[in-house]
């Protein structure tokens, strides 16, 4: 997880010329990962942050999915609290 996320960090914030791969490295990521839910919120967010609503609820809801799937009971209700803003 932790080299997925560089490299999405790289994309989105230092290598701007290729900016479009942000998402491309995380989908790659989730693929490999499904339930991991720090991909999935890093996606919802950058989803949320490029203006494509309807994607970054898709992608919350799957992240609260994975956080109630894996007991973490915190993470689900700040990612659910997250959805209530949109």
């Amino acid at each position: 997880t932790p080299l997925y996320q560089a490299f999405y960090e790289f994309y989105r914030h230092l290598y701007t010329a290729k900016s479009d791969k942000a998402d491309d490295v995380l989908l790659d990521g989730i693929a490999k990962m499904p339930d991991n839910t720090q991909l999935l919120v890093s996606l919802a967010r950058y989803y949320q942050e490029t203006g494509k609503v309807s994607e970054a609820r898709d992608y919350y809801e799957k992240a609260a999915n994975a956080a109630k799937k894996a007991g973490e009971v915190k993470i689900e209700a700040a990612i659910r609290a997250e959805l209530q803003e949109f």
